[in-house]
């Protein structure tokens, strides 16, 4: 069942529309940034497949998170406390 539940929560974040794709990578670059700023690095002096790896990794977790906000929700509905 979970197994099923977590197909249909990737199915949906994978047919995520335009604008919402666009927020979440504009969150990821702001969280990106903040990431480098507390390195205590400078921007200039990372390229851009560093950039691209750091932004890809803010991108992961935002998916992470709001997939587990959805089964937290689902699991919720479903009447199961799992704490």
């Amino acid at each position: 069942m979970f197994k099923k539940l977590m197909s249909n929560v990737n199915e949906q974040l994978g047919s995520l529309s335009g604008p919402y794709r666009k927020k979440v990578r504009e969150k990821a670059i702001q969280n990106a940034k903040s990431r480098i700023v507390l390195s205590e690095k400078d921007i200039q002096d990372l390229s851009e497949d560093e950039l691209e790896i750091l932004v890809k990794e803010e991108e992961d977790k935002i998916y992470d998170n709001i997939k587990t906000k959805g089964l937290y929700a689902a699991l919720a509905l479903l009447g199961i406390n799992i704490i």
